[in-house]
């Protein structure tokens, strides 16, 4: 059972890591601060509304910009492979 944790610990590291590595590789600071408080500042259910109120924007503004941002990063990954 430990080593079963051990190795779900460590893919859980690795995910992590490979979600701060994205977020961190963001160019816009606003669109990154984004990605930063929705997916890793590790509140649990913080909502698009939560980080609109805390970077000054309106929800709708946060949605598109996260939205605009994955298509915009799936376009780029699909035309590499």
């Amino acid at each position: 059972l430990q080593e079963r944790d051990l190795r779900r610990k460590k893919k859980l590291e690795a995910e992590c890591k490979e979600i701060e590595d994205f977020v961190s590789g963001i160019t816009d600071s606003v669109t990154r601060r984004i990605f930063r408080i929705y997916y890793i500042d590790g509140r649990k259910n913080v909502t698009q509304r939560d980080v609109a109120k805390k970077i000054h924007l309106d929800r709708s503004r946060v949605s598109r910009k996260i939205d605009d941002y994955l298509k915009n990063a799936q376009k780029a990954q699909n035309a590499h492979l």
